[in-house]
């Protein structure tokens, strides 16, 4: 099978070639490949990274963002992660602020990079294209910044409801200049430094500046004002709240006050608060009314939502998610982490996974909840190793974060089953092994991942060594139907079919490797041998038919063949059966003729049939060692003679006679008996 290496190479050449379609699909490829075989997350970051350009050149952006988000979770240190994610959004469309967050994360990494330059100029163009002021606030009301960002994805839009704000800010009332060396002036200066990285989308440094100017000037209506924004487009809520309630405080008609605190309490799913400064806002302005009411559609369906999920209609609750997703922008928290658990009860992991980088918890991306759930989903997602780290992490934040504790618990019992499972089985010890790896499956038998089709593969080998074929039947198509890509997979189903004798079922699955990996290590050899099982199934089992194992020496066939002989002779037989005890008696004859001849015992065993023993097959033709030129089955003799040779005196001389005594007294075909002495003499020495 084709290595990851050589996927992504053959993505590249289509990349280089123009056909990024191609180049897509070849990356996609290239990364399925390379999980299979366990390769590192930085690995998988650049394919990723690779795929994000591809999709952009196609014009697929939200895909482009989703992979370079991907990207940024696996290499979080790589600068080249954050400059496909700034120019995937800026492709999309009304997303500069984010776009230029990213580019900043990447000059961070590496100041001097020149793409990641020119990606912040033109984002920060982008930003302040719809600018109508300098004012931060005036900056929100732009137009279109945002727009595309959907549900809970990217920074917060710039909302019109900071106008008046604006105008306050960007035209105060004529004062005079304040000295040069004043506070006031100081503090001007810092404001005009914040409200250049708040268009910027340096909100962070934005927030700093405002502080500055606050120390300068404690209790500035419009300080506060400013720098709650900065608060709220960083997704500081509380932050912004305190702010925003301050300014109010400060100036009873600073209206936005109230819409701005109102809007932090509805990201973070505190309906109930929104709504009571919405109404307080009312009282000084009827206009907010409209606010309060898209408030109260995003609550009832968040509620509903939350309702059909504990009844298990999850399809109805992802249906009521997305509603509410999409009655703010951004997202209110408690929407987008419904839209996750209801993609979680849906089985739709993957998704979930990527919904999840967009959650935060009172606008923390990192609350020890937000952690926990992220890792949730990527454990579903089989994905062990992150899911683990996500799930540390969250502990060193909260130690008592319950859903942390529980789901680390959980995670680490289905690691310890498979490794313990893996030393025992290395060791030989395999009822252990197959008792552990049982103990991984049990730690969590709702788990159905590729991480879980490994444990029960695991199993699969395990009760193969112990004799188990069914159960290694069973454990082989379990794994295959929880990852039906799985080679390994299909190589235990095999060779459990091989031991159960369906031989054609084995041949089938060691075909249907050959799809998945024909670099499969031994493959080719299996496969040859499960074809020559087949083979040897469909002919004459000749140890069978003289009771012996393939091992046995000279003498013991030559014992079992006077045994069988004496059994199957037709003169034994009444006259109804001997047309039956004939053909017995012949096949007993055959199976002699082929195992006391070394040459064409080494041939039989090697799978050839009788017929093409005595046509005489050449290495060519079978695979083998033994020239051309036929056997001729008895070398000339029938079973007849070949009885009478076997059981004349001394074993040399043939005995021409039919049974005597109670056994035909001479008459019939043979025209005589047995040799004198028999049945003693025929066996003496064997009994």
């Amino acid at each position: 099978m084709t290595t990851w290496q050589e996927l992504k190479s053959q993505a590249e050449l289509s990349f280089k070639s123009g056909d990024f379609n191609e180049a897509a699909n070849g990356y996609t490829a290239a990364l399925e490949a390379l999980r299979r075989h366990g390769g590192s997350v930085e690995d998988q970051a650049k394919i990723i990274a690779n795929r994000c350009a591809a999709l952009q050149r196609i014009g697929d952006w939200n895909q482009a963002v989703a992979d370079a988000k991907e990207a940024c979770d696996l290499a979080p240190k790589w600068e080249k992660a954050y400059y496909r994610l700034g120019t995937a959004l800026l492709g999309r469309g009304g997303c500069g602020a984010e776009a230029m967050a990213a580019f900043e994360r990447g000059l961070a990494l590496k100041p001097g990079n020149k793409q990641l330059k020119e990606g912040r100029q033109k984002a920060e163009a982008e930003v302040l294209g719809g600018a109508e002021n300098s004012a931060p606030v005036a900056a929100e009301a732009a137009k279109g910044e945002g727009a595309g960002a959907g549900a809970g994805g990217g920074v917060p839009p710039l909302t019109p409801e900071a106008s008046g704000e604006a105008a306050t800010a960007a035209s105060p009332p004529p004062t005079p200049s304040p000295a040069p060396d004043s506070p006031r002036h100081l503090a001007e200066a810092q404001k005009a430094l914040g409200n250049a990285a708040f268009k910027s989308g340096r909100y962070d440094e934005a927030v700093r500046c405002f502080t500055a100017a606050l120390q300068l000037c404690p209790g500035t209506a419009v300080y506060l004002g400013n720098r709650a924004a900065a608060h709220l487009m960083a997704r500081h809520y509380p932050d912004a709240i305190s702010d925003s309630l301050a300014a109010v405080e400060l100036d009873a008609g600073f209206v936005k006050g109230y819409a701005r605190a109102a809007k932090a309490e509805m990201l973070m799913g505190q309906f109930e608060a929104a709504e009571a400064l919405y109404r307080q806002g009312m009282e000084r302005d009827a206009s907010l009314q409209q606010d309060l009411i898209a408030c109260q559609i995003v609550a009832r369906k968040v509620r509903a939502g939350q309702e059909a999920l504990a009844a298990g209609e999850a399809d109805r609750a992802l249906v009521l998610a997305e509603a509410a997703c999409e009655g703010s922008v951004p997202a209110a928290e408690a929407a987008v982490r419904l839209r996750v658990e209801a993609l979680l009860h849906l089985g739709r992991h993957a998704e979930a996974v990527a919904e999840a980088r967009n959650m935060t918890l009172g606008g923390d991306a990192q609350a020890p909840e937000v952690l926990a759930l992220r890792s949730q989903a990527l454990y579903l997602c089989g994905n062990m190793q992150m899911a683990q780290q996500l799930y540390q992490q969250a502990l060193r934040r909260d130690p008592d974060c319950l859903p942390a504790q529980r789901g680390l618990k959980r995670l680490r019992s289905v690691l310890a089953g498979k490794e313990r499972g893996n030393e025992c089985f290395s060791r030989g010890a395999f009822q252990e092994a197959y008792e552990h790896y049982s103990a991984s499956l049990g730690a969590d038998p709702q788990l159905r991942t590729a991480f879980m089709a490994q444990v029960v593969c695991n199993r699969a080998a395990a009760a193969a060594k112990l004799g188990r074929h069914e159960d290694a039947l069973a454990d082989a198509e379990q794994a295959i139907k929880l990852n039906a890509s799985y080679a390994k997979a299909y190589v235990r189903r095999a060779q459990a079919h091989l031991e159960l004798k369906n031989f054609d079922a084995a041949v089938m699955d060691f075909n249907k490797v050959a799809e998945l990996d024909d670099s499969y290590p031994g493959l080719r050899e299996m496969l040859r041998e499960a074809k020559l099982a087949k083979k040897k199934a469909l002919r004459v089992d000749y140890y069978a038919v003289l009771g012996v194992s393939q091992d046995a020496d000279d003498d013991e066939v030559k014992r079992a063949y006077r045994k069988a002989a004496l059994k199957t002779h037709p003169d034994k037989a009444t006259e109804e059966n001997r047309e039956e005890a004939s053909k017995q008696f012949k096949l007993v004859g055959q199976a002699f003729a082929v195992l006391s001849d070394p040459a064409q015992r080494r041939r039989y065993d090697a799978g050839w049939s009788l017929e093409e023993i005595n046509q005489g097959y050449s290495e060519d033709d079978m695979g083998g060692s033994f020239g051309r030129g036929g056997f001729g089955g008895f070398g000339g003799m029938d079973e007849d003679d070949l009885f009478a040779q076997m059981f004349a005196g001394g074993g040399g001389r043939r005995y021409s006679g039919g049974f005597g005594g109670g056994y035909g007294g001479g008459a019939g075909p043979r025209g005589g008996g047995f040799p004198g002495g028999y049945p003693g003499s025929a066996f003496g020495g064997f009994y």
